[in-house]
């Protein structure tokens, strides 16, 4: 059983939930929840805890949950996000993926019937908080991490705090990775590059849109094959 999840709540939060009819499901294209490269972390790593910032639909967080229940791993995964997306949703009027209601967006709803369908609740523990009151919140509770998963803000700010946030709850010899790399400079190179220089190394996606295949992950850690 979840056991910072019991540190959290005082009641089960699946309990009587209701899916949400909704066609947002993995978001795995172009999402990149559903690369390989999340199974290969578990497999290698065999993870008793994971933290994801920023976590969406769940593409990710539902991969590395269905590769520890294959393995029979006792892990759990803290997903922490507002699920309130940011200011391009709201270019040309609210996106309809935010399901607003009286103006306040639903996609956390959303998320929680993705997990649900696909059975990993005994595995995802939602966080809904931004990523410094989260990481506070799990340093609050003594929380190490053994895989980080940053995909939040990805202006060269954001990822920065993300990493200075969550890097000290990273257990030693852990990794931690994140999303949209790339190599033509985005902000999340510029803050990665900046924090961890040549020390980490990339990954390729393997979803169909071939402008978003190369060097789409970033990790810092082992290499798969040398953990």
């Amino acid at each position: 059983m979840p056991k910072i999840r019991d540190s959290l709540y005082n009641v089960d939060i699946y309990e009587g939930f209701e899916l949400v009819p909704h066609r947002y499901d993995l978001g795995h294209d172009p999402g990149g929840g559903g690369s390989d490269l999340f199974t290969k972390l578990v497999g290698q790593i065999r993870p008793s805890v994971i933290v994801e910032v920023g976590t969406w639909l769940g593409g990710a967080s539902i991969t590395m949950a269905k590769a520890a229940r294959d393995l029979g791993l006792d892990c759990e995964i803290v997903c922490i996000d507002t699920w309130l997306t940011d200011s391009s949703m709201y270019r040309g009027g609210v996106h309809e993926c935010m399901a607003s209601k009286h103006g306040y967006p639903q996609m956390y709803y959303y998320f929680l019937s993705n997990v649900v369908k696909h059975g990993v609740q005994d595995y995802i523990t939602p966080l809904p908080l931004q990523g410094e009151y989260g990481a506070q919140a799990l340093k609050e509770r003594e929380v190490l991490a053994d895989l980080i998963y940053l995909d939040a803000g990805h202006h060269e700010e954001y990822v920065r705090r993300d990493i200075e946030n969550f890097l000290p709850l990273l257990r030693p010899g852990g990794t931690i990775f994140g999303d949209d790399y790339y190599v033509w400079g985005t902000g999340v190179a510029q803050a990665v590059d900046r924090e961890f220089g040549n020390n980490i190394w990339r990954y390729d996606w393997d979803g169909s849109d071939e402008r978003l295949r190369k060097d789409r992950f970033w990790v810092r850690g082992p290499k798969l094959g040398e953990g």
